[in-house]
């Protein structure tokens, strides 16, 4: 057949084929071409900026209420609680099943010393820039406490080691007590048309964009880990707690993308002059 945008081929691919075919038509009298047109982009290419606000559940605007009233911004950072489900069961004390894990991987750190160094330099980082600690023997318990388990992951090119918090382990987890929050990215198709707006486009990577928001220090001992001092694999274990918001934590998408009072997100759009042409804006 040939509609107006070109001719198409139907049918089985030989005449002994016995695979059900679907068929399909063109009703080219009843609708105009630019109405199918559109038709397909509202269907196939559809842009979720706005429905997103329009069709946001009850626990996304619960999440999004707790961000706007709690979030704080301090020494240059911005500070963010985690979004407890307000009907989330009670965590129970998991040190023991934190403790198993950690058994495992000593085992493991002990037969790749490679890993081994680049393990314990990852920590001692996360350390020294303040997005961990060792809890303090004299401190207070929060109301709740949860050891997250955690395993490295290699980047199969780069060679970079990343330690990944396990969130969402067998059985209760972290990720099912707090919320996802509304999806406050922006839409891919909505980048990819002003990517093509302007003569010129900046795109640019957040180092360690999730650890750029910090924890209210009254959650973070739902976010302890157990660690070796300095490192050190033949000492007694001691309890640590990220400060930061972690991969793979459900909540951090949505926290890192809240829009700050001023209506810019985190990911700040970037504006420049070159020969007398603007960026595009992201």
């Amino acid at each position: 057949m040939k509609p107006p945008l070109g001719w198409s081929l139907i049918g089985p691919a030989s005449s002994t084929s016995n695979e059900a075919m679907q068929v399909n038509f063109m009703r080219l009298q009843e609708d105009s071409l630019n109405e199918q047109l559109q038709s397909l982009w509202k269907t196939d290419f559809a842009d979720t900026q706005c429905s997103a606000i329009a069709s946001m559940s009850k626990e996304d605007k619960y999440a999004l209420n707790v961000m706007e009233r709690y979030v704080t911004f301090e020494n240059g950072l911005y500070v963010m609680p985690l979004m407890w489900r307000p009907d989330a069961p009670e965590l129970p004390c998991n040190r023991n099943m934190a403790l198993n894990r950690l058994v495992s991987l000593k085992r493991q750190l002990q037969r790749d010393q490679d890993l081994r160094r680049s393990y314990v330099e990852t920590v001692q980082n996360y350390i020294e820039n303040g997005c961990a600690r060792e809890v303090p023997v004299e401190s207070i318990p929060g109301d709740v406490v949860w050891c997250l388990s955690h395993h490295a992951v290699k980047h199969p090119r780069k060679g970079k080691v990343l330690i990944v918090f396990d969130c969402a382990a067998k059985g209760l987890s972290l990720n099912d007590v707090v919320l996802q929050g509304p999806d406050l990215a922006n839409s891919l198709v909505g980048v990819l048309l002003r990517f093509r707006m302007e003569p010129v486009a900046l795109v640019n990577d957040i180092a360690s964009m999730f650890h750029q928001i910090r924890v209210d220090q009254k959650d973070c001992d739902a976010l302890r880990f157990l660690w070796w001092p300095s490192g050190d694999l033949n000492a007694e274990p001691t309890d640590h707690q990220m400060l930061v918001h972690l991969f793979g934590s459900t909540s951090s998408p949505s926290s890192v993308n809240w829009p700050t009072p001023s209506g810019r997100r985190f990911q700040r759009s970037l504006r420049c002059r070159n020969d007398g042409n603007r960026a595009s804006e992201f």
